[in-house]
């Protein structure tokens, strides 16, 4: 499932909200939008590209609650 501009920014205010510790931005990879989530402590990042897959991979990145 892709996401919409606005899906992903929601997505992108409620992993901020959840998780303070990382930063978010929203972006466009090829015809679909993504959450760009980013640790700055260990300066590890990865795309969010759907709004139902992305908490297990959160708890993968080191430093997270």
């Amino acid at each position: 499932m892709v996401m919409t501009y606005d899906e992903a920014n929601r997505l992108k205010e409620q992993i901020e909200r959840e998780h303070p510790e990382v930063t978010c931005e929203v972006q466009q990879y090829e015809h679909a939008w993504q959450v760009l989530v980013r640790n700055p402590r260990t300066n590890e990042q990865f795309g969010i590209v759907s709004p139902t897959d992305w908490q297990d991979r959160l708890n993968t990145m080191e430093g997270i609650r």
